[in-house]
């Protein structure tokens, strides 16, 4: 049986000016764990989430195939894992402020 996985993108990003964070937020780093079959659908639904949720990706997204033992030494990430398998996707938002990253 084959291992489940998905995909994980990641974007640099800035908060819309219609965004509850533009006053409060000057970037963030944004994660999206994305079930899909291919990464051209990854990367058009991880894009879509990240403008919906009030930001603009700043930076091309940067993607690769993840598999649940692939948390094995880095166990924080499971839970986005195991709760994109369940909903399809995750979006994390690490924000930072005056171009001070967290």
């Amino acid at each position: 049986m084959q291992e489940e996985s998905l995909y994980v993108v990641s974007y640099d990003a800035e908060p819309l000016p219609s965004s509850e964070n533009f006053a409060s937020c000057s970037g963030a780093a944004v994660n999206v764990w994305v079930s899909s079959s291919t990464e051209q659908e990854a990367l058009a639904v991880a894009s879509r989430e990240v403008q919906e949720a009030g930001w603009r990706i700043t930076t091309s997204g940067r993607i690769r195939r993840t598999v649940r033992t692939d948390y094995a030494d880095a166990p924080e990430g499971l839970p986005y894992f195991e709760q994109a398998l369940l909903d399809g996707v995750v979006v994390v938002v690490h924000t930072w402020q005056e171009g001070v990253r967290h």
